[in-house]
């Protein structure tokens, strides 16, 4: 019984492990279709104010947000 319950043990580690990393993959793969969206509006809105002469100073998606304090140098 000893046995077995060992055998049992390590195959529900096995479908744990599989599960998570499934998981991870999954939660990766919408991670970057979400940040492409971001890049992609941010990029469709910086070619119509080209195209219709607008300045545009809207920071890219990665940038960090402005504190609003002056840098140091």
């Amino acid at each position: 019984m000893v046995l077995f319950g060992g055998i049992m043990r390590r195959r529900e580690e096995r479908r744990v492990a599989k599960a998570e990393a499934e998981g991870r993959a999954i939660g990766f793969a919408i991670g970057i279709a979400q940040e492409r969206a971001k890049w992609q509006g941010w990029n469709q809105r910086r070619l119509e104010a080209k195209a219709e002469g607008r300045p545009f100073n809207e920071p890219p998606p990665s940038a960090p947000p402005s504190k609003n304090k002056p840098e140091v140098s």
